[in-house]
């Protein structure tokens, strides 16, 4: 028997690395999915190239999928991998950055000839060299096995070469002891249209799974399949996924019908796409013509006493500012959703980032206030969506909800709350500035528009004390907005340290702390699902903290607020990469200001 030992038996960290043709993605969703039906907690990360149809076996045209299994709960999809599957050698080159000495790397051999070596920038091949001995190296020569095993399909040699993905699946499922007939029924759906094409993906799978059980390779003694299974309520939902069921759901808690607007872009557009999969009649999902058309649709569904989403991202966001001034000043609830990506203008439109938080907050003319809402993790995108819903139905404003590429494509093991109660949404909806009046009221037109109004009459006025007025309630509620809000820290309520999060570093953060909670060390942590408007009562707590450390995915945007809105030093730690913080790198952070 061929087995390889895991840094831990309680956890393992795969990373699956090719071409974005290889299939990536789909053996990663389905390998995250068999694990789902144990009691095993499964977080993923999916990276994907920004460069439409890049050459083959180049480093721009890498596609990634990383997962963690862990039989505790863990908040990101691990840093160092245990397993690493590189299906050629640009693949490999990628995928060894986040490799360390244990890691076993099993390897498409066939991949590794002299051309695809050149296109990688490899003079000569790297699993021979000095540099990678110290690696356990796993070669299998999957075309060559996928070819032989689909002779007799009747298929091209490209169509049995694009089955090399599920042979690989095969071999993970056998070495991490994971159950066969889960997935091959999964794979049965998936390809269910297309007969030759499942079964030549259910051979391959076998394959895969058998040449794995003839070498008798294992991945050590921790047998996640010895986990007792969950239950039905348990899904593995990435942050879009877990946004299109809030928008669902909904429907159901608000009692009213919901439009859902936007524009294709970057991570954003993969919302519109599953939500235009379902037969829903209190649904209805509209591709615009451009940006502003997508907001303007979803303020005049508000006014149509419709809930209203218009989802985006970068540069998107950007060309919503105006009409997102026209709703507050015409007090129309809509939620506006940014999934924030990297850079400005086009950027990296892949990557991740957390550099919207100012233009959300700011990004505006004429003193111009608008909620601000963040989810803290792909299943939160859930419940942050649907308080976002309630905030803007509450308040007659819309609401600015932040998620970001990395949430997008990350997933994480969750058991959601689908029930039909409506109590919990709807009790305290009477306390709105105004009624949410529906066209063809009797006795109570509302006369809508962007200019301002009347006080009383609501009809359009210029003077000078009803602007201020007016000018004073719309920033009132968002006074009224703060003092509901709570903070809950984790660790001591006072200390050397509070490290104060937001958004999709508080997985990472969080982790990081657990870290040095084992170690003994004292510091404290606090994430903030409001941005906008922040309760005063939060200097209350940062007072009682000699130091504040804010990890940010910018330049240091929430440290700026905390710093003018507080008058109190902060201690940034900025990333702007694309990718989100490993642990490490915030445990090390950390340690650092603890003085050590």
């Amino acid at each position: 028997m061929k087995s390889f030992k895991r840094s831990t038996d309680q956890q393992v960290v795969i990373s699956l690395v090719g071409d974005s043709g290889d299939g990536i993605q789909l053996i990663g969703a389905s390998l995250a999915k068999s694990a789902g039906a144990y009691n095993i907690d499964v977080n993923t990360i999916a990276s994907y190239p920004a460069e439409i149809r890049a050459p083959a076996g180049t480093l721009p045209g890498i596609s990634g999928f990383q997962l963690q299994f862990s039989v505790t709960k863990k908040f990101t999809a691990g840093d160092k991998v245990d397993i690493l599957v590189a299906m050629n050698p640009a693949a490999l080159k990628r995928g060894m950055i986040n490799t360390h000495k244990n890691t076993l790397i099993i390897v498409n051999s066939d991949s590794f000839d002299e051309r695809a070596l050149s296109k990688a920038g490899y003079i000569d091949n790297p699993i021979k060299s000095e540099e990678f001995k110290f690696y356990k190296f796993l070669e299998i020569p999957i075309t060559t096995l996928i070819i032989s095993a689909l002779k007799n399909d009747n298929l091209s040699y490209s169509q049995s070469s694009k089955c090399k993905n599920m042979l690989a699946f095969g071999v993970l499922m056998y070495m991490l002891s994971l159950n066969r007939d889960t997935a091959k029924k999964w794979i049965e759906e998936k390809f269910k249209k297309k007969q030759d094409i499942q079964q030549a993906n259910l051979k391959a799978f076998d394959t895969g799974f058998n040449f794995a059980e003839i070498s008798e390779l294992s991945y050590e003694e921790y047998d996640f399949s010895r986990a007792c299974k969950t239950s039905n309520n348990v899904s593995q939902l990435t942050g879009n996924e877990a946004i299109s069921v809030a928008c669902l759901d909904a429907v159901q808690k608000f009692e009213r019908s919901l439009l859902v607007a936007g524009y294709p872009i970057t991570p954003a557009s993969s919302v519109l796409q599953l939500l235009s999969k379902f037969n829903c009649s209190q649904l209805k999902v509209f591709q615009a013509e451009d940006e502003i058309a997508a907001m303007s649709a979803a303020i005049g569904a508000a006014y149509g006493g419709s809930l209203s989403v218009t989802i985006t991202s970068g540069p998107g966001f950007d060309l919503k500012a105006e009409a997102i001034g026209l709703a507050v000043v015409a007090e129309l609830p809509t939620v506006v959703i940014n999934v924030q990506r990297s850079g400005p203008s086009t950027g990296m439109p892949t990557k991740t980032a957390q550099t919207d938080l100012l233009a959300a907050v700011y990004g505006r003319h004429g003193e111009c206030p608008v909620p601000v809402v963040a989810a803290a993790s792909p299943a939160d995108c859930y419940y942050a969506l649907l308080e976002a819903f309630k905030i803007s139905v509450k308040y007659m404003t819309p609401v600015i909800f932040l998620s970001d590429a990395y949430l997008a494509n990350a997933s994480e093991s969750c058991s959601l709350d689908f029930s039909s109660h409506k109590s919990s949404y709807l009790s305290d909806l009477d306390n709105s500035t105004r009624p949410w009046i529906l066209p063809g009221t009797e006795n109570a037109e509302y006369q809508t528009g962007g200019l301002e109004k009347d006080m009383v009459s609501g009809q359009i006025s210029y003077e000078p004390h009803n602007h201020q007025q007016r000018t004073n309630v719309r920033n009132k509620k968002l006074e009224d907005l703060s003092k509901h809000q709570i903070f809950k820290i984790h660790g001591p309520k006072q200390g050397k340290i509070l490290v104060l999060t937001w958004g999709s570093v508080y997985g990472s953060a969080y982790s990081a702390v657990e870290c040095l909670f084992k170690e003994n060390k004292s510091l404290s942590h606090l994430h903030l699902r409001h941005l906008h408007p922040i309760s005063s009562q939060l200097k209350t707590i940062l007072d009682k903290f000699e130091k504040i450390i804010i990890p940010e995915l910018n330049d240091g945007q929430l440290s700026k607020i905390i710093q003018a809105k507080f008058l109190i030093p902060t201690i940034p730690c900025n990333k702007i990469t694309g990718q989100n913080f490993s642990v490490s790198e915030l445990v090390e952070f950390f340690k650092k200001h603890l003085g050590e």
